[in-house]
């Protein structure tokens, strides 16, 4: 029960909770201060993947977890992973999936540490399509970063990320070799990943 007590031109909301026990026969103990709903301040708040959601003071989920602290100490946020997808292809799939561009390369390079740790796995048992100084593509099968998502423990939308910005990279190589359309077609039935060589 709320009721309007009123100060000279000032007008307050108090909501009785005297009915919990709390009362003392004073004003301080029968009630206390309630926001209207409508006035209550709405905060906006960052889900784990750096989307903003919005919420009254009273929401219970308060401790959002952030994909880049769940992927990366504060301490090596300035310094993360090396990755092995180029920088273009990372660019067009931020803005082609749910993870925004600061996040990333983030998880791209704790993805990289768990596929430079099989270097030699992939080199045996998949198809390598490219090769430079520095990286290794290879073809893998459909559903490979489904698998693999699940072993990194990363959400759908963290995999569909992380296999486009694989494809990105391949899609990149390809214009540079003039090979695009080979490898476009060759996407509807594969994926693809990117392993250091360094």
């Amino acid at each position: 029960m709320a009721d309007e007590v009123s100060y000279g031109s000032r007008t307050a909301l108090f909501r009785d909770v005297s009915r919990g026990g709390e009362a003392d026969g004073s004003l301080a103990g029968r009630y206390r201060f309630a926001t209207p709903r409508s006035r209550q301040t709405r905060r906006p708040k960052r889900d784990t993947f750096g989307w903003v959601t919005v919420g009254t003071d009273r929401d219970r989920h308060r401790n959002h977890e952030r994909l880049s602290d769940r992927f990366a100490p504060d301490a090596a946020m300035d310094s993360p992973a090396r990755v092995a997808v180029a920088d273009i292809a990372v660019m067009v799939a931020a803005a082609k999936s749910g993870v925004s561009a600061s996040t990333l390369p983030i998880l791209l390079g704790s993805v990289q540490v768990f596929l430079d740790a099989r270097t030699d796995e992939y080199a045996r048992a998949f198809e390598c399509i490219h090769r430079d100084a520095g990286t290794a593509v290879y073809f893998v099968p459909l559903g490979h970063w489904d698998t693999k998502g699940v072993a990194l423990g990363l959400s759908h939308r963290e995999v569909d990320a992380v296999r486009r910005a694989h494809a990105e990279h391949l899609r990149h190589v390809g214009v540079e070799l003039n090979r695009r359309e080979e490898f476009e077609t060759a996407l509807e039935i594969r994926e693809v990943a990117v392993v250091s060589t360094d």
